[in-house]
């Protein structure tokens, strides 16, 4: 099993198992899942949910995502049922959790409008309290102009 740092680890169960388009150069852009809670993305496209379980999430987890591309990504929340003011996913645009470039802290069930991060990458992290779970998130990515 390959790790990033203690609080990352990349599961035997990461997959790459989709297309997602051609780009103009004919180069075959990838639509990547992933294990349950956490992991490392490097592709121009793809979709996180959490939990894949389609159960709630559980109590007391923390969870981080890193997805790489090749340019600008526009992030999109398909699904967001967060329990709000405990429970919550920060998004930063770039590797990194830099408050510099803080994105949002995203909770509740109002889908939020599309953003981007304009460094072509984006690092998450999902923490859940001790108590109440909701069913969690899902969201998506593509480059920007496509």
């Amino acid at each position: 099993m390959a790790t990033k740092d203690a609080r990352l680890k990349i599961s035997e169960s990461f997959c790459i198992n989709y297309f997602c388009n051609i780009d103009s150069f004919n180069t075959l852009l990838i639509y990547d899942t992933i294990s349950d809670c956490g992991g490392e993305l490097n592709a121009s496209c793809g979709t996180i949910r959490h939990p894949l379980s389609g159960e709630k999430y559980q109590n007391c987890e923390v969870c981080y995502w890193t997805i790489r591309a090749s340019a600008p990504i526009n992030i999109t929340f398909t699904i967001l049922e967060i329990e709000e003011s405990y429970d919550y996913l920060d998004i930063y645009d770039g590797e990194t959790d830099d408050g510099r470039y803080y994105l949002g802290k995203f909770y509740g069930n109002i889908t939020p409008s599309v953003f981007q991060a304009s460094t072509g990458a984006a690092y998450m992290k999902f923490a859940s309290d001790p108590s109440v779970t909701y069913q969690g998130f899902e969201l998506t990515w593509e480059l920007s102009g496509l």
